[in-house]
């Protein structure tokens, strides 16, 4: 009776102090939780407005329509989390009001975080049989330390919530000390299957924790029930959430091979540094920060872990040299030391292993674990799981040690170990604590400016189906896309949440292919075959958000088109129909290039190759093309000295096949070399995904350019990293002077060519 009333006063005692430690850093959030933005760049804005559309626009619990109109998106994608959304969304149909309190909602289960993982941390420290207050203490420490609590600053706030992992541990431990393990088995799915439907990294990492964890509890520590109950749970609960997935997503068409894994894996200088953004003046003055790492790969273990490990370490040491071989077995439980040998098989993954070790090919090969574009997160859970397993390591030594030099040298392990864990946690949440209150609730009308009030106000006066930004953009398919406006997506989403209209453009992940072409093409050049939106009507109305620019041709084309109402200061509103934007140009153009063409040759043309004689299995026009490796340096196109002249400028324009996986990933360039000095320049290049032009399965790519010197010799290449094993298969290259208008009619084929633009001249269409 007295073990459960201490127990009680340790619970009581660690949500005590959890719950000062948040007042203290994240008062003025807590006192207004709904009047505050953490970010408001980038996907900082998105990932609100992700969640507060779905609860208050959206017509399905699977759908979000806030962006990519008219296709819309699954809700498992935009960074919605489906789960809570739902929820609350569930909860405004009763109560109305909780529509405009999402944002505060999301602030909440964010700051909240580090209050659950204490609590859950404490149930699993008293639940080894730590002293109440040494568990209160240890809980509360190592829960204000993760590197995860940083994610609110980097816009992810689903992977803010680090509580995941002390739950996970909890869930696990209560499942191995169930009498009726096949009976809590249930709890372990839901736990894992609800995780990913907040967010598939979460729902990853706690369902690999929880199976490693079970295929390295020894069968006679807990039984084979147990064990095999614990690892069923989360490959039901994987395999189930991703049945659900597959019968309710009809976009289809997704890469299967996202960008990043060889990006954002971690590295050692990582786990063994803090980042100088948010490291402690200690690490700073001891061990040192890396400076400007890739987030995606932040898996520092913290001061007090190493502290903690190395205590670990001299005190088996200690036992082995005085052959106290069973005291140490004692002193390493086997469900503890599974779940830290579990933690480790996470982090050699988050290290890109094995496929940083000259396998990355096999990557390729690898159904679902190809899909993870940040192995790097998976690191997460090493810190709060060694620091526990350390904790209750030296806290058994501390009972059983029959040393007093080892009793009190593991006691002050523990203090200190968990105390430096604070102190550094402290310092990660004093920089997101100062980001909480950045920038007020954009989606709260009495807190924005007058200025974006009045822009709203113009934006609702106009009945318009959907809102097209120009610069025209459409971010996260990964195989084909246009780089995100941020000004534009900035304020389209601002409209877009006040007004209940959805957006053309899009920054999502893994957007369907298909859908991605159609509203490409459909913002494209309008001398080439126009695809259809489907639900859209040719007379129905764009609100079009008009940037300051500059613009290229195909957004200056889209201005020429628009019929501009307000203009105000930065930003441009207009309308334009969707019959004008589809419009079908194929005739008019085909009489205007012919008539330059009659006006006789034009000499701007440096270069053109069809290359007639190359072999290939897919052509753009003519018997032939270019094809060769990706991942080998593919000369296109050379050049001697005195090519080019060093104060013009010029542009490289050519097809390039874009159907198959992957097969847009590529380095398109201009390689510059001095003969004499051996220097060489890659100054200017692209990636054939950025094309804005898209005819059938082609892209046209197109790159400006300008010598450094007419003596070097210029070489036009594309390349792509060693382990792509597709090959690329390119048409049509053009080289001119930028500004000129080269037009040559192939009557074979019955084709004229603009520059790099081609129209058939027996399949024209359009006025």
């Amino acid at each position: 009776m007295r073990q459960a009333g201490g127990r009680w006063k340790g619970l009581a005692l660690t949500a005590g102090s959890a719950l000062v430690l948040t007042i203290l850093l994240y008062g003025p959030v807590l006192r207004a939780p709904n009047s505050y933005m953490v970010n408001t760049r980038g996907d900082g804005l998105k990932n609100y407005f992700t969640f507060a559309w779905h609860v208050k626009h959206d017509s399905s619990m699977l759908a979000f329509e806030g962006m990519n109109a008219p296709f819309g998106e699954h809700i498992s994608y935009p960074d919605a989390q489906p789960l809570i959304s739902n929820a609350w969304r569930i909860l405004a149909r009763v109560f109305p009001a909780a529509s405009a309190c999402s944002v505060g909602l999301e602030n909440l289960l964010m700051i909240g975080s580090m209050f659950l993982s204490a609590v859950f941390l404490y149930l699993f420290l008293s639940a080894q049989g730590m002293r109440w207050s040494l568990a209160a203490w240890a809980a509360v420490c190592i829960a204000l330390f993760s590197v995860q609590a940083f994610r609110p600053v980097l816009a992810h706030y689903a992977l803010a919530y680090t509580w995941c992992i002390p739950g996970t541990m909890w869930i696990g431990l209560r499942h191995l000390r169930s009498r009726a393990p096949w009976s809590f088995m249930p709890v372990v799915l839901i736990w894992v299957f609800g995780w990913f439907w907040i967010h598939a990294y979460l729902g990853a990492i706690t369902g690999a924790l929880l199976f490693f964890w079970a295929v390295f509890v020894p069968p006679k520590a807990r039984g084979w029930s147990a064990k095999l109950s614990l690892a069923l749970g989360p490959v039901l609960a994987i395999t189930l959430s991703q049945a659900l997935l597959m019968l309710t997503d009809h976009h289809g068409a997704r890469t299967e091979h996202p960008y990043g894994f060889f990006e954002y894996h971690t590295n050692l200088s990582a786990f063994l540094h803090p980042d100088a953004w948010w490291a402690s003046p200690l690490a700073k003055g001891t061990i040192g920060a890396v400076d400007g790492s890739a987030a995606e790969g932040w898996s520092y273990i913290g001061l007090g872990n190493m502290l903690l490990i190395l205590a670990v370490l001299v005190i088996s040491i200690a036992a082995m040299r005085r052959l106290r071989v069973k005291e140490l077995f004692r002193t390493f439980p086997s469900v503890n030391g599974a779940l830290f040998i579990a933690a480790t098989c996470l982090l050699l993954f988050a290290f890109g292993l094995p496929y940083t070790l000259g396998l990355e090919d096999q990557l390729w090969h690898s159904p679902f674990i190809r899909q993870f574009r940040a192995p790097g997160r998976m690191a997460w859970v090493v810190p709060t799981v060694s620091a526990t397993w350390s904790t209750i390591v030296l806290w058994r030594a501390h009972q059983d040690a029959g040393s007093p030099w080892v009793r009190r040298t593991a006691l002050v392990a523990i203090l200190m170990g968990t105390l430096l864990s604070g102190y550094e946690g402290w310092y990660i949440h004093r920089i997101v604590a100062r980001n909480f209150v950045s920038s007020p609730n954009l989606f709260d009308r009495r807190q924005l400016p007058a200025s974006l009030g009045y822009i709203i106000d113009h934006a609702a006066s106009i009945p318009a189906v959907a809102i097209a930004n120009v610069p025209y953009f459409h971010n996260g398919a990964e195989e084909l896309m246009i780089p995100l406006d941020e000004p534009g997506m900035f304020l389209g989403q601002v409209l877009a949440y006040h007004t209940g209209i959805p957006m053309m453009c899009s920054s999502l992940t893994r957007t369907c292919l298909e859908e991605v072409r159609t509203s490409i093409r459909a913002f494209g050049p309008t001398w080439y075959p126009r695809p259809e939106l489907p639900g859209m009507s040719p007379s129905d109305t764009l609100l079009m958000l008009i940037g300051p620019g500059p613009f290229d041709r195909y957004d200056s084309a889209l201005v020429a088109r628009t019929h501009v109402l307000y203009d105000l200061d930065t930003v441009r509103i207009g309308v334009m129909t969707v019959g004008e934007l589809l419009r079908d140009d194929r005739g008019r153009m085909v009489r205007d290039w012919k008539w330059e063409l009659d006006q006789g040759p034009d000499p701007s043309a440096i270069a053109t190759d069809g290359f007639e004689t190359g072999p290939s299995i897919h052509v753009h026009s003519g018997q032939g093309a270019y094809s060769g490796p990706k991942k080998e340096l593919n000369i296109l196109a050379s050049f001697p000295p005195n090519t080019f002249d060093p104060k013009a400028r010029y542009v490289v324009s050519f097809w390039y096949y874009d159907r198959g996986p992957m097969r847009c990933h590529a380095l398109a360039g201009i390689d510059e070399h001095d003969p004499v000095t051996g220097e060489g320049w890659w100054d200017h290049y692209t990636d054939p995904r950025f094309a804005r032009t898209i005819d059938g399965d082609w892209s046209l790519v197109e790159i400006p350019f300008q010598v450094r010197s007419s003596a070097h010799p210029i070489k036009v290449f594309v390349t792509g990293a060693a382990f792509y094993p597709d090959s690329i298969y390119i048409d049509d290259l053009l080289v001119r002077r930028k500004g000129a208008e080269v037009v040559r009619l192939d009557s074979l084929h019955q084709m004229l060519w603009h520059n790099g633009d081609v129209v058939p001249i027996t399949d024209r269409a359009g006025p």
